[in-house]
């Protein structure tokens, strides 16, 4: 399965308050709206509707929506910078309290003779 890019996976938040602006249109010119919208977020294509009352609503739709798009890529970073934070917080505390690790060079192998190896 292929891989998502982040703005596949991102969500399409259609607030409430749009709704009013497809009263006036019909199913199948709200139908083209939306069509439209998911062009868009998919791939940046911009539509040329053959009625330019569709505009109205697509163009309201698409800057909410590259509004949410920046602060949904603004949210992710700062997530994975906190993440690595984290991380590394974690990893120095493991440092701290576990004694220090061992290289093979610290063991002592004199008790086994290179015949009884299995390698």
């Amino acid at each position: 399965m292929a891989k998502k890019s982040k703005s596949e996976s991102a969500p399409i938040l259609i607030r409430l308050e749009f709704i009013p602006m497809f009263d006036d249109l019909t199913d199948e010119e709200t139908g083209k709206v939306m069509k439209a919208i998911f062009d868009y977020r998919l791939y940046g294509a911009i539509p040329e509707f053959e009625s330019r009352m569709l505009n109205i609503p697509f163009n309201a739709l698409k800057r909410m929506m590259d509004d949410d798009f920046e602060s949904y890529k603004e949210k992710c970073k700062k997530n994975a910078e906190n993440a690595k934070k984290r991380a590394l917080e974690e990893a120095k505390r493991a440092l701290a309290d576990d004694e220090p690790m061992k290289c093979n060079s610290d063991v002592d192998n004199s008790e086994y003779d290179d015949e009884d190896l299995p390698f």
